[in-house]
């Protein structure tokens, strides 16, 4: 049943919504295949990353495939600008294409929104820039080359599928000095693995860090997050990939040291 909301209720819910994360993702939509708008469902380890987001500066996610990351990531993204005047978000993925999806995701969440919480005029609103003319606030978007991040101001730095970026090292060191003059700016590098980089960076710095070793939060959500993920699931995988079985470990990782094992012990 739909209850039309008057003027000021309308105002005091766009308030609420800034004001706090768990408001806004009352009103998410998400887009999958064959549903535009699907009502947005919050699995248990989805609450634990949105309060994760919310209370540590510095997040290093090592994660299965498909858990909803990139989607809780672009509802971070797009809070943060709806809420903060004057907030710069810079995303950085692998190539063009990933980095556009990635923003995209903000834009479809934004246009599912109920229409009298859409205030503020688009400006910019192109496929590497998303934002509100209103508040100053915006999206940058960019494919990981060995500038990106170089020189730019912004108040969150999200780094998607860090794993297979190719110039990864480079790229966090530019960001984390952009975030290290304030606490309240904000960096996150989440990824699944590449198994042809057993010795990378990210899976390197992802191991300093649950070693306490460089000030950021370790987090890992293994295969079965999501609720249809059963045994039945996992073996289903297993019998696909019985010749390359280090896809199901990168992919759908039961532990944290089987994602980050080297590809060499498992293809023989």
């Amino acid at each position: 049943m739909n209850i039309e909301l008057s003027k000021k209720e309308q105002l005091f819910k766009v308030a609420e919504a800034q004001d706090d994360l768990f408001c806004f993702l009352k009103y998410v939509k998400i887009q999958e295949p064959g549903d535009m708008a699907l009502d947005y469902e919050m699995c248990p380890h989805l609450i634990d990353f949105y309060n994760n987001l919310l209370n540590n500066q510095l997040i290093d996610l090592l994660k299965a495939k498909q858990i909803g990351v990139s989607w809780a990531l672009a509802v971070y993204a797009l809070w943060k600008i709806y809420s903060v005047p004057a907030f710069n978000v810079l995303e950085i993925s692998k190539g063009d294409l990933e980095s556009r999806a990635l923003l995209a995701k903000s834009r479809v969440i934004y246009d599912n929104l109920p229409v009298w919480m859409k205030r503020f005029t688009l400006n910019p609103n192109s496929g590497e820039k998303f934002g509100f003319w209103g508040l100053s606030s915006q999206i940058i978007s960019f494919p990981s080359t060995e500038t990106s991040g170089l020189g730019q101001t912004a108040g969150l730095v999200i780094h998607d599928e860090s794993d297979f970026h190719p110039y990864y090292e480079i790229n966090l060191s530019h960001t984390r000095a952009t975030v290290a003059d304030s606490k309240d700016r904000q960096l996150i590098s989440a990824s699944t693995v590449d198994k042809t980089k057993p010795d990378s960076y990210f899976k390197n710095h992802w191991k300093d860090a649950r070693d306490g070793k460089n000030g950021f939060k370790a987090l890992f959500y293994e295969y079965d997050v999501r609720p249809n993920r059963d045994r039945a699931f996992y073996q289903a995988m297993v019998r696909e990939n019985e010749a390359t079985p280090w896809v199901v470990e990168a992919n759908y990782p039961k532990t944290a040291e089987e994602a980050l094992s080297p590809q060499s012990s498992l293809s023989c």
